[in-house]
């Protein structure tokens, strides 16, 4: 029987496998290399798209 510890809790899954990280889901990646395209294009209908694109990524993944 595995203990309950607080790092049992925190670092492992239900396999009882160590877990550090993960991969990001595809809602975060697309609110980074967003964020990050609107520091490329600082104005215009491109920069508004990416910035409601960002946002919206963000309301989506729930973070």
């Amino acid at each position: 029987m595995m203990e309950n510890t607080l790092v049992d809790k925190t670092f492992r899954d239900s396999n009882g496998e160590i877990v550090l990280a993960q991969m990001p889901n595809l809602p975060l990646i697309v609110w980074i290399v967003a964020s990050l395209l609107t520091l490329v294009f600082t104005s215009g209908k491109i920069n508004a798209v990416l910035d409601v694109l960002a946002n919206g990524s963000l309301f989506t993944s729930g973070v």
